[in-house]
């Protein structure tokens, strides 16, 4: 998938007008300089993967808002019934793992590796273990 800086700016600038921020405001908020918030708006400058997931927390918006794709929610969700399942099949030490793992989800960003692995396309590095 090719990222188009200017779709995404016009995005940005689109959703930050609708919530009556100015691009001082934003860029407070997302700790970046406004020229630089800017340059972003406009589609000259493409911002790292941390400076845009401020910027979306600043906007209140998700990421897919902001890049204006479609995703597939059905892959994306799984349902209870399908968690309780795969918990079930996992002996106690993989078990409390999931349980960790899904504890320090909740309380952290995502791994910002993982998130750089998924939009490369590939499969992560942990995937097969």
């Amino acid at each position: 998938m090719d990222i188009n800086l200017k779709n995404i700016g016009n995005r940005l600038k689109e959703i930050r007008k609708r919530e009556r921020y100015t691009q001082e405001n934003v860029a407070e908020f997302a700790d970046i300089s406004t020229s630089h918030y800017s340059h972003i708006e406009n589609g000259t400058t493409k911002p790292s993967l941390n400076t845009l997931i401020r910027i979306v927390n600043v906007l209140n918006v998700s990421m897919d808002e902001v890049l204006d794709i479609e995703l597939n929610k059905k892959s994306l969700y799984i349902t209870l019934e399908e968690i309780d399942k795969i918990f079930r099949n996992c002996n106690m030490k993989q078990r409390n793992l999931l349980i960790n793992n899904m504890i320090y989800l909740q309380n952290n960003k995502f791994p910002e590796c993982i998130i750089e692995e998924i939009q490369n396309s590939r499969k992560p590095k942990w995937h097969n273990r």
